[in-house]
């Protein structure tokens, strides 16, 4: 299966290099795709956030050692 999947995405890519002709054409719509593909996974956030709100209480959105993560990662953000 993962044959077929990767033999359409190579169509479809070489497909949309024949069709957009210049690379200004190709740069406007895989900056569209992008932009909307970014836009639909925020969304999603805030989607799953509501949905599994009941859970909060459970560690469902607990990350461990929080307070102290941000002092460890700091020193290789700043540098």
């Amino acid at each position: 299966m993962q044959e077929v999947a990767l033999s359409v995405f190579t169509a479809l890519i070489v497909g949309m290099l024949y069709f957009l002709n210049n690379f200004d054409n190709i740069i406007q719509y895989v900056m569209l795709f992008d932009s909307i593909g970014l836009a639909s996974a925020a969304a999603t956030i805030f989607v799953l956030r509501k949905k599994t709100a009941h859970l909060d209480g459970q560690g469902i959105y607990k990350m461990k050692l929080y307070p102290w993560y941000r002092h460890f990662s700091s020193p290789f953000i700043y540098s």
